[in-house]
Protein backbone atom coordinates (compact mmCIF):
# COMPACT_ATOMS: atom_id res chain seq x y z
CA UNK A 1 0.00 0.00 0.00
CA UNK A 2 1.48 3.20 -1.04
CA UNK A 3 1.30 6.31 1.20
CA UNK A 4 -0.92 8.28 -1.10
CA UNK A 5 -3.82 5.35 -1.37
CA UNK A 6 -6.77 7.09 -0.61
CA UNK A 7 -8.55 6.81 2.98
CA UNK A 8 -12.19 6.62 2.58
CA UNK A 9 -15.14 5.90 5.54
CA UNK A 10 -17.01 2.91 6.84
CA UNK A 11 -19.79 3.81 4.78
CA UNK A 12 -18.12 3.89 1.62
CA UNK A 13 -16.96 0.29 2.14
CA UNK A 14 -19.90 -0.56 3.66
CA UNK A 15 -21.78 0.17 0.27
CA UNK A 16 -19.07 -1.24 -1.84
CA UNK A 17 -18.93 -4.61 0.32
CA UNK A 18 -22.72 -4.66 0.87
CA UNK A 19 -21.93 -4.87 5.09
CA UNK A 20 -22.79 -2.51 7.74
CA UNK A 21 -20.34 0.04 8.60
CA UNK A 22 -20.06 -1.81 12.10
CA UNK A 23 -19.14 -4.53 10.16
CA UNK A 24 -16.59 -2.90 8.73
CA UNK A 25 -15.38 -1.42 11.96
CA UNK A 26 -15.43 -5.17 13.16
CA UNK A 27 -12.59 -6.26 10.47
CA UNK A 28 -10.79 -3.23 10.88
CA UNK A 29 -10.54 -4.39 15.10
CA UNK A 30 -10.02 -8.15 13.34
CA UNK A 31 -7.25 -6.76 11.65
CA UNK A 32 -8.31 -8.01 8.37
CA UNK A 33 -8.58 -4.37 7.12
CA UNK A 34 -6.30 -2.01 7.53
CA UNK A 35 -7.00 1.34 9.80
CA UNK A 36 -5.50 4.79 8.21
CA UNK A 37 -7.28 7.25 10.76
CA UNK A 38 -10.30 7.64 13.30
CA UNK A 39 -13.32 5.64 10.87
CA UNK A 40 -11.21 5.70 7.73
CA UNK A 41 -9.56 3.02 5.77
CA UNK A 42 -7.00 3.21 3.10
CA UNK A 43 -8.83 2.10 -0.15
CA UNK A 44 -6.43 -0.22 -1.56
CA UNK A 45 -5.54 -2.24 1.96
CA UNK A 46 -8.74 -2.46 2.80
CA UNK A 47 -9.90 -4.19 -0.70
CA UNK A 48 -6.44 -6.09 -0.42
CA UNK A 49 -7.55 -7.39 3.33
CA UNK A 50 -11.55 -8.46 2.48
CA UNK A 51 -10.32 -10.27 -0.61
CA UNK A 52 -7.56 -12.23 1.37
CA UNK A 53 -10.13 -13.06 4.27
CA UNK A 54 -12.68 -13.83 1.76
CA UNK A 55 -10.23 -16.16 0.07
CA UNK A 56 -9.55 -18.02 3.15
CA UNK A 57 -12.90 -18.66 4.22
CA UNK A 58 -13.58 -19.93 1.01
CA UNK A 59 -10.69 -22.77 1.53
CA UNK A 60 -11.61 -23.62 4.56
CA UNK A 61 -15.26 -24.36 3.57
CA UNK A 62 -13.57 -26.21 0.60
CA UNK A 63 -11.74 -28.31 3.15
CA UNK A 64 -14.76 -29.11 5.51
CA UNK A 65 -16.52 -30.11 2.54
CA UNK A 66 -13.58 -32.26 1.66
CA UNK A 67 -13.61 -33.61 4.90
CA UNK A 68 -17.25 -34.67 4.98
CA UNK A 69 -16.85 -35.89 1.32
CA UNK A 70 -14.06 -38.20 3.08
CA UNK A 71 -16.51 -39.72 5.48
CA UNK A 72 -19.09 -40.20 3.24
CA UNK A 73 -16.54 -42.12 0.97
CA UNK A 74 -15.60 -44.02 4.32
CA UNK A 75 -19.19 -44.87 5.01
CA UNK A 76 -20.43 -46.01 1.61
CA UNK A 77 -17.22 -47.92 1.52
CA UNK A 78 -17.97 -49.78 4.79
CA UNK A 79 -21.39 -50.32 3.87
CA UNK A 80 -20.09 -51.74 0.71
CA UNK A 81 -17.81 -54.48 2.89
CA UNK A 82 -20.59 -55.38 4.94
CA UNK A 83 -23.08 -56.26 1.81
CA UNK A 84 -19.95 -58.60 0.09
CA UNK A 85 -19.37 -59.81 3.70
CA UNK A 86 -23.08 -60.72 3.81
CA UNK A 87 -23.18 -62.39 0.02
CA UNK A 88 -20.06 -64.51 0.92
CA UNK A 89 -22.23 -65.85 3.65
CA UNK A 90 -24.81 -66.57 2.03
CA UNK A 91 -22.91 -68.19 -0.98
CA UNK A 92 -21.50 -70.27 1.79
CA UNK A 93 -25.00 -71.05 3.41
CA UNK A 94 -24.13 -69.43 6.84
CA UNK A 95 -27.16 -66.76 6.11
CA UNK A 96 -30.44 -67.05 4.57
CA UNK A 97 -32.30 -64.16 3.06
CA UNK A 98 -35.40 -63.04 5.15
CA UNK A 99 -38.13 -63.84 1.99
CA UNK A 100 -36.52 -67.94 2.27
CA UNK A 101 -36.82 -68.06 5.89
CA UNK A 102 -40.13 -66.40 5.84
CA UNK A 103 -41.64 -68.88 2.86
CA UNK A 104 -40.07 -71.73 4.83
CA UNK A 105 -41.72 -70.67 8.03
CA UNK A 106 -44.88 -70.12 6.09
CA UNK A 107 -45.00 -73.61 4.97
CA UNK A 108 -43.75 -75.84 8.01
CA UNK A 109 -46.73 -73.36 10.31
CA UNK A 110 -49.53 -74.63 7.72
CA UNK A 111 -48.41 -78.45 7.30
CA UNK A 112 -48.44 -78.12 11.48
CA UNK A 113 -51.74 -76.28 11.27
CA UNK A 114 -53.35 -79.00 9.17
CA UNK A 115 -51.77 -81.91 11.73
CA UNK A 116 -53.43 -80.18 15.12
CA UNK A 117 -56.42 -79.73 13.02
CA UNK A 118 -56.68 -83.57 12.45
CA UNK A 119 -56.20 -84.29 16.31
CA UNK A 120 -59.34 -84.61 17.15
CA UNK A 121 -60.87 -87.08 14.65
CA UNK A 122 -58.41 -88.61 14.99
CA UNK A 123 -58.16 -89.33 18.65
CA UNK A 124 -62.47 -90.14 18.55
CA UNK A 125 -62.03 -92.65 15.44
CA UNK A 126 -58.76 -94.68 17.89
CA UNK A 127 -60.44 -93.93 20.73
CA UNK A 128 -64.89 -95.13 20.20
CA UNK A 129 -65.08 -94.19 23.73
CA UNK A 130 -64.40 -90.61 24.29
CA UNK A 131 -67.35 -88.15 24.44
CA UNK A 132 -68.41 -85.46 22.43
CA UNK A 133 -67.37 -82.95 25.38
CA UNK A 134 -63.66 -84.68 25.25
CA UNK A 135 -63.38 -84.28 21.79
CA UNK A 136 -64.69 -80.88 22.06
CA UNK A 137 -61.75 -80.30 24.62
CA UNK A 138 -59.15 -81.47 22.64
CA UNK A 139 -60.97 -79.33 19.82
CA UNK A 140 -60.45 -76.29 22.26
CA UNK A 141 -56.57 -76.67 22.89
CA UNK A 142 -56.04 -77.22 19.93
CA UNK A 143 -56.97 -73.75 18.46
CA UNK A 144 -54.99 -72.35 21.59
CA UNK A 145 -51.77 -73.77 20.33
CA UNK A 146 -52.63 -72.70 16.77
CA UNK A 147 -53.33 -69.45 18.24
CA UNK A 148 -50.31 -68.96 20.05
CA UNK A 149 -48.55 -70.18 17.02
CA UNK A 150 -50.27 -67.42 15.13
CA UNK A 151 -49.10 -64.43 17.68
CA UNK A 152 -45.51 -65.44 17.15
CA UNK A 153 -43.31 -62.45 16.22
CA UNK A 154 -39.54 -62.20 15.59
CA UNK A 155 -37.99 -59.51 17.58
CA UNK A 156 -34.37 -59.18 15.70
CA UNK A 157 -33.38 -56.76 18.93
CA UNK A 158 -34.10 -59.39 21.58
CA UNK A 159 -32.37 -62.40 19.27
CA UNK A 160 -28.86 -62.95 21.08
CA UNK A 161 -26.28 -64.23 18.29
CA UNK A 162 -24.33 -65.14 20.57
CA UNK A 163 -27.21 -68.16 21.40
CA UNK A 164 -26.12 -71.75 20.22
CA UNK A 165 -28.56 -73.02 17.32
Amino acid sequence: MTSNDPNYPADFFAKIFNLTPRRIQQLAKEGIIPKAARGRYPLLGAVQGYVRYLQARSFSKEAEDLGDLQTERTRLTKANADKIEIEVKQLQNDLAPIELITWTLNKVGSQIASILDAIPLKAKRRIPDLTNAQVELLRREVIKAQNVASKVTVDLDEYDTNTPT
